[in-house]
């Protein structure tokens, strides 16, 4: 885990293609090496920094595993209600992602978001690379549970951390959701 995770130093976002191949395998990696994902989240849920990072609302929680200041790359589990609505506005950040848990339809939109360019329904095991300026939806059938990358383009940022932190409370209720759910 430790090596696939090092091999992050080798991303750059001015190459997507690499950059998104290299950070599929390595989120294929983590999830399929065992206890690989549990280690990280332990990890987080004992790290002031992490925990204070991480975040846990109506609209899900995130929480921070591993940060990569040489690649401006954070490594999150990411979790998020059945919803609908309409799309996700661009945030400035690149993403690749793998989805864990759960069903969701994605909608990719053109550059104006007004009309859905690509549909998809997808389930776990499925990853996403999504540009900067990209403008997408998840529209859960379930909960769905994501292993995200996410990153500054330019390399110069770390990616917006969600604000308030995770209480005591959190971390219990998110250890126990993520042991219900088989993700760990």
């Amino acid at each position: 885990m430790t090596r696939a995770l090092e091999a992050l130093d080798a991303a750059d976002w001015a190459d997507m293609g690499e950059t998104d191949m290299l950070l599929r395998r390595i989120l294929e990696d983590v999830a399929r090496e065992p206890g690989a994902l549990a280690t990280l989240v332990r990890r987080s849920l004992e790290d002031h920094d992490h925990v204070s990072a991480s975040s846990r609302t109506a609209d899900g929680f995130s929480l921070l595993l591993h940060r990569s200041p040489e690649a401006a790359l954070e490594l999150r589990l990411v979790g998020r209600p059945p919803c609908a609505g309409g799309p996700l506005r661009a945030d400035g950040v690149h993403r690749t992602a793998l989805n864990l848990a759960g069903e969701y339809r994605h909608i990719f939109y053109g550059d104006d978001g007004a009309e859905p360019e690509f549909i998809a329904d997808e389930g776990p095991g499925v990853a996403y690379t999504l540009h900067a300026e990209g403008v997408h939806a998840l529209l859960g059938r379930d909960a769905t549970i994501f292993l995200e990358f996410s990153g500054s383009p330019d390399g110069d940022r770390r990616p917006a951390a969600p604000s308030g932190g995770l209480c005591c409370t959190d971390l219990a209720a998110l250890q126990s959701e993520l042991q219900q759910r088989g993700v760990l």
